[in-house]
C-alpha cells in the first residue's frame, strides 16, 4: 500500500513539474515589449554624419561606419543613411510603409527593404553638385516649397520600417526639420518604435 501511494505521489509531482516547464516555455517565447521614444538629432553639419543606434536609443561614435554594425541610421542635414549598400556592410535597409499612422504598422515586412546607393547633393564649399552615399528611399521624407521665402519644408509623413545594422526592426516617423527651437534647420525630430528581441512584431 505504501509503495502504491509513493508511486501516485511521484506521478503527481512529475505532472506538476512538466506543467511548470510548459508555462516557462510559453513565457520565454513571448514577444518582448517594443521600445518607443521621440528623438532630436543635431544634423546641422554640412560635412559630418551623425550616427544613431536603436539599441542604445542615442547617437553613437563610430570609427568605421563601413564595417560597423553598431549604427542603424545616419543624419547630415536632411540626408539619411541606413547601414546598408553604399553606406555600410551590415544588414540594414529601409521599407516605405506609406502615409499611415505609426501605430497601424504592427509587423515589419519580411522583404522589400531598399539598401543605400547614392544621391546627388549640393557641395556647399563649391556650390556644385556631387554624389554621396545615402538612402535614396529616405530622400523623399521631406522637400522644400521654394516659392515661399524662406523656403518652407513639406513633409511626406510616410512611415518607414528600418532594418537595423544587426537585422532587427524599428519603425519611424520623421516629422520635423526644425525640431529644436523651431527656427534652427537640420534639428531632426522623429518618433520611433524599436523591437529589441529581433522579432518582426511591434508591441505597444
Amino acid at each position: 500500500m505504501k509503495k502504491h501511494l509513493s508511486f501516485i505521489l511521484a506521478a503527481l509531482l512529475l505532472i506538476g513539474t512538466v506543467g511548470c516547464d510548459d508555462d516557462d516555455d510559453d513565457a520565454g517565447s513571448a514577444t518582448t515589449e517594443s521600445e518607443s521614444a521621440t528623438m532630436l538629432i543635431d544634423a546641422t553639419s554640412y560635412s559630418h554624419w551623425v550616427y544613431f543606434s536603436f539599441e542604445t536609443g542615442d547617437s553613437v561614435q563610430i570609427s568605421d561606419p563601413k564595417t560597423s554594425d553598431e549604427w542603424d541610421l545616419a543624419f547630415m542635414r536632411y540626408y539619411l543613411r541606413t547601414n546598408s549598400g553604399s553606406s555600410g556592410n551590415a544588414l540594414g535597409g529601409i521599407y516605405n510603409a506609406g502615409k499611415v499612422e505609426l501605430s497601424s504598422v504592427t509587423e515589419a515586412p519580411e522583404s522589400g527593404y531598399v539598401v543605400d546607393d547614392s544621391i546627388s547633393v549640393v557641395d556647399h564649399s563649391t556650390y556644385t553638385y556631387t554624389n554621396i552615399a545615402a538612402s535614396s528611399e529616405l530622400a523623399g521624407w521631406m522637400s522644400f516649397d521654394t516659392e515661399s521665402m524662406p523656403p518652407e519644408p513639406i513633409y511626406s509623413d510616410s512611415i518607414y520600417v528600418v532594418k537595423t545594422g544587426q537585422g532587427k526592426y524599428a519603425k519611424i516617423h520623421l516629422k520635423d526639420y526644425y525640431g529644436g527651437d523651431g527656427t534652427t534647420s537640420a534639428m531632426i525630430e522623429f518618433d520611433y518604435v524599436f523591437q529589441p528581441d529581433g522579432s518582426q512584431t511591434f508591441t505597444e
